[in-house]
């Protein structure tokens, strides 16, 4: 007879409760490997985190996603774009879940998916940009070169409309109706594309604009695409300036000009026809006289639309237009003005919406750093009033809403990266007092001080990368310190938003992939805050590198943190397969990293969060989807297990492991998608060598009551059965 322990008949005296297991044993570890494992946990995990159960750090998380979001959206997603094109007035703006910027519309919502490098303009993205799309001579042209020549291109300067255009020419050329029309992803090296990832007859638009090995090698580069199109009998437009050196097919684009594009837009946005009173207002009509970019044309429609919707004049929505708000910050900035008054701008735009103390404290350190030696800072017999420097700032006082004090918010939060571009571009001097400034507030104790520095500092990089580079992110890459890890990722984070930088960013990554482990920790965490997404081929690759190399327990769960952070529709299958070949390989990191992944992936069953469930999956995939589960819950409770540690897995027990496991036995009733994964886990357990465990927590769910006497028997009857055979 087996000497486990039998589950009891309704009627008779249920299990008794089982024996606590002793941790003390199971932490016992050779002197040696303790003082390592404290000295990794005095370099890494200087706050801490890991200490913390996995359900407050991942609320902790999510309370900083939020953070970070909001505070990219005053940088990036009401002001300028990046760089010189905010002097340009290459606008990119998010409203309505729609962005313009330069060349290209950004479509909010998720659009159809493409392969590998190449993504496919949705059908409602097409109705859209054949609404607002204003018609070109160029357009036609290139429509027509495309029935005979598989690539073409299109010269033209940024932000004059070339990708719509582009775009349309591909539209009205295909030769069948359900053709795909999009693009190559900007990351894409051209060279590296291949036919497998195009569609058959479909139309892709490639943006080559700047890249000067490009310039080396044109005839190659075409022919080259030339003969990965004609694998699919696809057409391929590529974008290029005016000084690119001539081919055989090119078209010398056209640019509508910027009071069409208004007019088309504001209609779109109207659902109608754009009001005569509008389009004839003096400052409409003004702000559209040539020299206006087509992205600000866009955005003031955008604006104006919205104004009139809620009721309110044309002058507001003029006033926040790029170089109306770009005047304006310049005359802020001017030296007429107080230097504590001009730091206090500063620092609200740096540190938009936290509280009025912490804002205040870092103008005025900002203003020490900027003094003389000999300058006195505060003349005693005149006190400047906040509410004087708020109202400078263009800003406003509003409650905190814990009750502590008060906040400081831009009126505009487009001020905030004008602010920034302003003070670097055209005040050179105060440049080196504005790195050492935010350099000693990414040394704040508040994380969201923290994170509004190591943003601001990414978007200087737009500006000036090798400076930036030079000054902060390779300091970071050689800190032991897990603080500095986050500072670049979170700076990365903000740059990459700009897409001049971004190929250069992605190499560096790619290099630090391969790098020292403090490298290592900044590429796992990178790569969750949101280019992972978009570069999921780029990023599995390296995370796999890094898990194999790192043993470290803050690395292994920011690369586990990264996973869930890109995890989604579109990288689900990925992700899933990838995780499953790390489950069941040999090397102890990759196992123990596939199940801090799984462990959070699985969580939030209880309050509908969870994003792994079988649900998700189609009906095809569900099968393959569901022999993934099975084997990464596996390997995820070994992981957990404490009396006793698998071969080949190191480092502590993940706790977790099994109290989210016990939440989805908990829900077996209730959450579609449960059941057939937890019952398969059961059937797997002499496979997995969790006969005993599973029993072990079985007997304990049902003291705890988690689970009743019917699931019991029929959870102990998938292993027994099992056991059986």
């Amino acid at each position: 007879m087996s000497a486990e322990p039998t589950p009891q008949e309704p009627g008779d005296r249920p299990p008794e409760e089982p024996a606590k297991p002793e941790p003390a044993k199971a932490g016992k570890e050779p002197p040696a490997e303790k003082a390592r494992a404290e000295t990794s946990r005095e370099i890494e995990d200087e706050d801490g985190e890991l200490d913390l159960p996995l359900r407050e750090r991942m609320a902790a998380e999510d309370e900083e996603r939020h953070l970070r979001e909001a505070n990219l959206r005053d940088l990036y997603g009401d002001g300028p774009r990046a760089g010189r094109d905010a002097v340009a007035g290459s606008a990119y703006r998010v409203r309505s879940g729609n962005i313009y910027h330069a060349d290209r519309i950004f479509f909010g919502g998720k659009g159809e998916e493409g392969r590998g490098g190449v993504v496919h303009l949705a059908p409602s993205q097409r109705e859209l940009l054949d609404r607002v799309y204003v018609r070109t001579v160029s357009c036609g042209r290139l429509a027509e070169l495309l029935r005979d020549e598989p690539v073409v291109a299109l010269r033209g300067g940024r932000g004059s409309g070339r990708r719509d255009t582009g775009w349309m020419a591909l539209l009205g050329f295909r030769r069948t109706e359900g053709a795909p029309v999009g693009w190559v992803r900007d990351s894409v090296n051209p060279l590296d594309l291949t036919g497998e990832e195009l569609d058959e007859t479909g139309g892709y638009v490639l943006d080559v604009t700047g890249r000067t090995w490009t310039r080396a090698s044109a005839d190659g580069l075409f022919q080259h695409l030339a003969a990965v199109a004609a694998v699919r009998n696809a057409r391929i437009v590529v974008l290029v300036d005016q000084g690119f050196p001539g081919v055989v097919s090119a078209v010398d684009h056209d640019a509508p000009l910027p009071d069409q594009v208004f007019e088309r837009w504001l209609s779109w946005e109207l659902d109608g026809v754009a009001p005569v009173d509008v389009t004839a207002h003096d400052g409409v009509r003004e702000h559209l006289k040539e020299g206006c970019a087509l992205a600000d044309a866009v955005q003031l429609a955008k604006d104006v639309a919205e104004a009139l919707r809620g009721g309110g004049g044309l002058d507001n929505a003029l006033a926040g237009q790029p170089r109306r708000l770009r005047a304006q910050v310049c005359a802020l900035l001017s030296p007429e003005h107080d230097v504590r008054r001009r730091c206090f701008l500063l620092g609200v735009a740096v540190l938009n919406e936290l509280p009025s103390v912490t804002i205040t404290r870092a103008a005025l350190r900002l203003t020490e750093i900027l003094a003389d030696p000999d300058h006195v800072l505060v003349d005693p017999e005149s006190w400047d009033a906040l509410s004087e420097w708020v109202s400078y700032a263009q800003a406003s006082q509003v409650p905190d809403e814990h009750g502590q004090g008060s906040r400081i918010r831009l009126s505009r939060s487009s001020m905030a990266s004008v602010v920034l571009e302003v003070a670097w571009q055209e005040h050179p001097t105060i440049r080196e007092a504005l790195l050492a400034w935010l350099g000693r507030l990414c040394e704040h104790p508040d994380q969201a001080v923290r994170i509004k520095a190591a943003h601001a500092i990414g978007r200087l990089a737009t500006y000036d990368f090798d400076v930036i580079d030079g000054e902060f992110l390779r300091r970071w890459s050689v800190s032991g310190r897990t603080r500095d890890h986050w500072l670049a990722a979170w700076a990365i984070e903000a740059a990459l938003l700009s897409p001049h930088v971004v190929p250069r960013l992605l190499d560096r990554l790619r290099e630090w992939a391969a790098g020292s482990a403090a490298k290592q920790a900044i590429v796992a965490r990178a790569y969750g805050l949101g280019v992972g997404v978009e570069q999921i081929d780029r990023a599995l690759p390296a995370l796999r590198q890094i898990a194999l190399r790192s043993s470290r327990p803050t690395t292994q769960d920011a690369v586990s943190r990264t996973l869930m952070e890109i995890y989604g529709p579109g990288t689900a299958s990925k992700i899933l397969s990838e995780l499953a070949e790390w489950a069941v390989g040999g090397h102890p990191g990759l196992r123990r990293t596939a199940a801090l992944a799984l462990t959070r992936l699985a969580s939030g069953v209880e309050n509908d969060t969870c994003r792994l469930l079988l649900t998700e999956f189609t009906g095809e995939e569900r099968g393959w989807a569901r022999e993934h589960l099975v084997t990464l819950w596996g390997n995820a409770l070994r992981c957990g297990l404490f009396a006793r540690r698998p071969t080949g897995v190191t480092g502590s027990p993940i706790r977790a492991a099994w109290d989210v496991f016990a939440e989805w036995v908990a829900n077996w009733g209730t959450t579609p998608g449960v059941r057939p994964v937890v019952e398969a886990v059961f059937e797997a357990a002499g496979h997995h060598h969790l006969r005993g465990p599973l029993r072990f927590h079985l007997r304990h769910w049902y003291l705890r009551r988690i689970v009743d006497i019917p699931l019991y028997h029929r959870l102990d009857h998938h292993m027994k059965r099992t056991e059986d055979s």
